[in-house]
């Protein structure tokens, strides 16, 4: 019982671990993302106005 419970929580920790790493560059690419879009946006915005 405890052996098998032990194994199940490894992989647990393992896929937490996992799912904060992904959560973690995901949120590097989306600031990435939205800097590039507020850059896109501005140069439209200079566009428009010059």
């Amino acid at each position: 019982m405890s052996k098998s419970y032990k194994k199940l929580n490894k992989k647990w920790v393992a896929k937490q671990e996992e799912l904060q790493g992904s959560l973690r560059r995901f949120k590097g690419e989306f600031i990435i993302a939205g800097i590039g879009f507020l850059i896109i946006v501005l140069f439209v915005i200079a566009e428009f106005f010059y």
